[in-house]
C-alpha cells in the first residue's frame, strides 16, 4: 500500500496549547484537582446559550432548515445578531454587513484564506487563540506577534500602538509561561 504523506502546509501549523500552563494544569489534574478547561471554545459548556430570541428563531426556522441557507447565514438569525449589536450601541451594522457560519473557527479560515496571499504577514494579538497561527500558516501566511500586554503601551481605543518586533515566525504559542 502506498504511504499517504501529510502536506509540507502543516509543518508550522501548531494548534494545541503547550508550554509551562499546560504542564501545571495536566499536574493538577493528575494530583485530583478540576481543570476548566476555557481553550475549547465550547462556550454552552459554561452556561453561555444563545439569545432568547435567536433560540426561539431557530425553533421557528427549523422546518426550513433541512437544506443550504443564504450564502451569508440564516436570515432570522441574522436578524438577532443585527439587532443585539444595536442594543450594545454598535452603528451601521445591517443584515448585509453579517455573515454567520459553523462557529468561529470556519470564519476565521474563510476570512484568512481570502484575505492572505502567501508570504503575508497578519499580525496576531499575543498570547492568541491558536487557530489564527495555524490558520494564518495554511493560508500562506506569517503570523506575527503583536503585545496586547498593559506594558505594550497598546492602546485601540486610540488607534495607536508603539513599535514592536513583527517578525515573521513560525509556529509562535504566544507567551505561555503566565
Amino acid at each position: 500500500m502506498k504511504t499517504i504523506n501529510k502536506s509540507s502546509k502543516l509543518a508550522h501549523v501548531l494548534y494545541d496549547i503547550r508550554g509551562p500552563i499546560m504542564d501545571r494544569a495536566k499536574q493538577m489534574e493528575d494530583e485530583g484537582q478540576k481543570i476548566i478547561k476555557l481553550n475549547i471554545g465550547n462556550l454552552a459548556a459554561f452556561g453561555f446559550d444563545a439569545p432568547e430570541e435567536v433560540q426561539l428563531d431557530m425553533i421557528r426556522n427549523l422546518p426550513n432548515s433541512a437544506g443550504y441557507s443564504d450564502s451569508k447565514g440564516n436570515f432570522a438569525a441574522r436578524k438577532a445578531v443585527m439587532h443585539y449589536s444595536q442594543e450594545q450601541g454598535i452603528k451601521g451594522v445591517t443584515l448585509e454587513d453579517i455573515y454567520l457560519g459553523n462557529g468561529a473557527s470556519e470564519l476565521i479560515s474563510m476570512a484568512t484564506n481570502a484575505l492572505l496571499d502567501d508570504g503575508d504577514e497578519l499580525l496576531v494579538p499575543m498570547p492568541d487563540y491558536p487557530l489564527w497561527t495555524a490558520v494564518t500558516s495554511l493560508s500562506g501566511g506569517h503570523a506575527g506577534a503583536l503585545s496586547v500586554r498593559r506594558e505594550s503601551g497598546l492602546d485601540p481605543r486610540h488607534g495607536r500602538h508603539p513599535p514592536q518586533d513583527h517578525t515573521p515566525h513560525e509556529g509562535y504559542r504566544g507567551d505561555q509561561s503566565q
